[in-house]
């Protein structure tokens, strides 16, 4: 049996160019990292945008943006809002789609006249589909592709002191050239500024990235090694040419520099070198896994000459991944020397009403779900890669990622612009997430496609050459083919004694499962969905030659597929597309009883236990009562008689099998107690309903654009929402944000969402209400959700050095996940953390670090919640900080 580091034995790597330098390594110490003084400014540019999707021919300044069409947005921003279900997709192809239009966006900036001489770099993190960018009326970019960051330098079109127009016009028609548009496809690609744009202000001489990694391993009981390799990308944009020391320090969360390193060398005017050097050795040793997810920030410093210019942060982990072949028990993937088995789903990046256009609390919110609601180690990230906000909570969390490049079976027969940007997109796919531990692979083939091995054959190259540490993977749909990847993925198909290894299937159950279940349907069918999974899952827990099963997939998506609809539902609908219903989720992230299948297999350890009872009871509900649990044994009463503890028994292979009662008699109240964790569930026959009860994620969001979701539910006096419930109903929010969904709609299984999205500026209560239509008897339901000013509009991620003698004091309003607090990582050193419930109670202080987790369920009592945290109390001029113990 061969044997292969990360895949790496089928290709050499190519080796990164790097340039001459003066290896200089420091000794490994306990010593405080010690910020310098910096010309890097890093500022949130979501803010002050003007907007106009009315398909207008203009210039990049010459329209007025105060006339008519144009309306203040913050970023992201979709193009077009649509139905959470029917609108116009384009049918297949996407032409003549809602998002199918040009659309521009404005936005007006003065730089302080202090930034004179500095370089303007502007960052899009994502444009749908072809952006052209101006500055002051001149074109200065065009960049093709909507699933991956470009940056464009604007220092000579741009006027410190000055008021500056920038002006983006975004191309969001069908564009057969551009991935993954060529054929039909099964999602929506829409249209606009869809994820976060940033502007960096730096000195000439400036890191442009920085890759750390550890050696890879070697077997599969490799142990990891603590010495860092930093290749650092450096520019000088000077008129000269520059000495520079650069210097590269891994922080731990208490503030101290762990292992540093640094180079010294010269670099031509006008120059660029990419720069490798090792950290000293032996004391990385906290690493990255998906029960650990350890992140240390990682600072690059840049001296040019004796002088500190430039410090550039990004916050990592460290691991390595070795993907097994025919393990002595089954297949695996062994991170840091541990065998895991991949259990997951697919995630569409696919919000209702907005798109592609979601805030950052919303991506990370999905990853949460992802892991805490859905149970998931592993999500495929399909078929593109996916907003960095996401994989960045996926590396807080430890949700293993596959990550992939854009596209859905169809790609051009010849080389030629498709080709060409697919190529890019792959770059700069890797080079923006190669310091994510959370992404175990990367995905160098178009989802199901054909082999191409001219195509992919360079592809698989292409990413070991970039980022050798990790294996390559492509999704194939079925029949023979060449094996380029260093994982073969597969979808629907379970390996077998003779196959290709090591095997991931990537997706399970899907479209394959008829009739489809929807949010709407009964329990009966409900568990129809969750049996399919059970047995899918099942399966390749019993398989040895099977690294692990993805399930299709999380979420319910919009898609001009007729996968996404069925002979039960209508067929093919000529407006298209429909709401693919494959999720074990609405599109609104409301579990179906998949879901809590899914979240029954967490495992208890880190996630907690659980409990719950798949049944409706009402007089269809089945007979055999199926209770998901991750506890060892499940004890069910029935109006207090006890029907038995059991152990669970269907899917024996699972981590957690299902339990379940034959014979249970309808009517009446069921109550599952779980052996451990105190954890009970209780459902009765649904009632009359008698209320609609709004819940928001979140009670209080930022300005700025921030958004968060309002779950709308019809509920008995019990609590509970009625599934069978489709009233028609009315919702809205007013105040200090924008409603963002339907003004009218009718319940799917008794609940709806929408969404609350702030402005740039305005603070206060969002009133959010919802009422039944013509049925005064049910009470109509009411939240509130409070817009406070963001902490810091122009972020800092990289802090200069802290001089002044008086201590900085912010409030700020966190949700607290798994009773623990992140301190974000640019805050000072020592600062003081005071953590208050919302009446005003203090429940714990503490001095602490930059990016320091807090762990207020042991030492506070916290639980999941919203809570006031206070920072103050950074470290005085004379280094004294607060006199609070540490955590």
């Amino acid at each position: 049996m061969e044997t292969k580091v990360c895949g790496i034995s089928k290709k050499p790597a190519l080796l990164l160019a790097a340039a001459a330098i003066v290896l200089t390594a420091s000794a490994a110490t306990a010593a405080s990292f010690v910020h310098r003084n910096s010309n890097r400014v890093t500022l949130n540019f979501n803010r002050a945008w003007r907007f106009n999707g009315t398909n207008g021919a203009f210039s990049g300044v010459s329209v007025n943006d105060s006339g008519s069409g144009w309306i203040s947005v913050c970023l992201p921003q979709e193009n077009v809002t649509v139905k959470h279900m029917f609108f116009n997709g384009g049918k297949t192809t996407g032409s003549g789609a809602a998002w199918d239009f040009t659309s521009w966006y404005r936005k007006h900036y003065t730089p302080p006249a202090a930034y004179a001489g500095r370089i303007f770099l502007l960052e899009f993190e994502g444009v749908a589909t072809t952006a052209t960018v101006y500055v002051n009326g001149d074109q200065v970019v065009m960049h093709q592709g909507g699933y991956t960051p470009f940056t464009v330098d604007i220092t000579e079109k741009i006027a410190a002191g000055s008021d500056n127009v920038i002006a983006v016009q975004v191309n969001s028609h069908y564009q057969s050239d551009v991935p993954p548009e060529c054929g039909e496809i099964d999602f929506c690609v829409f249209g606009g500024i869809v994820r976060n744009v940033n502007l960096h202000v730096v000195d000439p001489l400036h890191v442009e990235w920085n890759w750390v990694s550890i050696p890879p391993a070697t077997s599969p009981s490799s142990v990891p090694s603590g010495t860092v390799t930093s290749h650092v990308k450096l520019i000088n944009n000077a008129a000269s040419a520059k000495n520079y020391r650069l210097t590269t320090s891994i922080v731990d969360h208490a503030g101290n520099v762990v292992a540093s390193g640094s180079a010294d060398g010269a670099i031509d005017a006008g120059g660029a070198s990419v720069i490798t050097y090792e950290t000293s050795n032996g004391s990385v040793d906290n690493f990255w896994s998906p029960v650990n997810p350890y992140l240390y920030n990682v600072y690059t410093q840049v001296q040019d000459g004796e002088a500190y210019v430039d410090e550039q942060v990004d916050r990592t982990g460290f691991r390595t991944i070795y993907p097994m072949s025919r393990g002595t028990s089954y297949s695996g993937i062994y991170i840091n020397g541990t065998k895991i088995k991949l259990f997951g789903l697919n995630r569409h990046e696919t919000f209702p009403f907005i798109g592609r256009a979601a805030a950052r609390r919303l991506q990370r919110k999905d990853a949460d779900i992802l892991k805490y609601d859905l149970g998931c180690n592993t999500v495929r990230c399909s078929h593109y890669p996916q907003a960095s906000d996401f994989l960045k909570r996926c590396d807080e969390i430890g949700l293993m990622i596959l990550q992939e490049v854009p596209g859905w079976q169809h790609v051009p027969s010849r080389d030629g612009v498709w080709w060409n940007l697919l190529r890019q997109c792959l770059k700069e796919m890797i080079y923006r997430d190669r310091n994510r531990p959370s992404v175990i692979s990367f995905g160098v083939r178009v989802n199901e496609s054909m082999d191409n091995n001219s195509l992919y054959g360079p592809m698989n190259d292409t990413a070991r050459a970039i980022d050798p540490s990790r294996p390559t993977h492509g999704v194939r749909m079925g029949g023979t083919s060449s094996f380029l990847e260093d994982i073969w993925t597969q979808n629907f198909v379970e390996p077998g004694a003779g196959d290709n290894d090591p095997w991931i299937t990537t997706e399970a159950v899907g479209h394959n499962l008829r009739p489809q279940v929807h949010s709407w349907d009964n329990d009966a069918d409900q568990l129809r969905q969750a049996t399919a999974h059970i047995n899918e899952q099942n399966k390749t827990f019993g398989n040895q030659y099977s690294m692990g099963r993805l399930g299709w997939c999380a979420f319910d998506y919009n898609s001009p597929h007729p996968n996404a609809t069925t002979n039960e539902i209508g067929g093919r609908i000529t407006a298209a597309p429909y709401l693919s219903p494959h999720g074990v989720a609405s599109i609104f992230r409301i579990p179906k009883l998949a879901g809590y299948l899914f979240q029954s297999q967490r495992d208890p350890a880190t996630c907690g236990y659980m409990v719950y009872i798949a049944n409706d009871r009402t007089e269809t509900s089945p007979t055999t009562v199926t209770v998901f649990s991750n506890c060892s044994t499940v004890e069910l009463f029935r109006n207090g008689t006890s029907l038995g503890s059991k152990s669970g028994t269907v899917g024996p292979n699972l981590p957690h099998p299902v339990f379940q009662w034959t014979g249970v008699a309808s009517g009446g109240t069921l109550r599952a107690i779980g052996s451990e964790g105190g954890v009970s569930h209780q459902v009765s026959p649904p009632g009359d309903p008698v209320a609609i009860v709004l819940t928001p994620d979140d009670s209080i969001i930022y300005d700025g654009g921030d958004m968060t979701r309002v779950v709308v539910s019809l509920v008995d006096t019990s609590g509970r929402p009625i599934r069978s419930r489709a009233d028609s109903i009315t919702m809205s929010a007013t105040g200090a944000g924008e409603f963002v969904g339907e003004a009218r709609s009718a319940l799917e299984g008794g609940q709806f969402a929408f969404y609350v999205k702030s402005r740039d500026g305005e603070y206060g209560a969002v009133n959010c209400a919802s009422s039944v239509i013509g049925n005064t008897d049910i009470s109509p339901g009411s939240a509130t959700v409070n817009v406070i000013r963001e902490a810091s509009v122009a972020q800092r991620f990289t802090p200069t050095a802290h001089t002044g003698t008086a201590a900085s004091e912010k409030t700020i309003y966190r949700k607290i996940v798994g009773n623990r607090f992140h301190v974000p990582p640019n805050e000072p050193e020592n600062a003081r953390v005071s953590v208050y419930d919302l009446a005003g109670r203090l429940l714990r202080r503490v001095t602490t670090q930059p990016a320091q987790v807090l762990d207020f369920g042991k030492t506070a009592g916290v639980s999941n919640g919203i809570y006031l945290v206070k920072i103050e109390c950074g470290r005085t001029a004379a280094g004294k900080g607060c006199r609070e113990g540490k955590e």
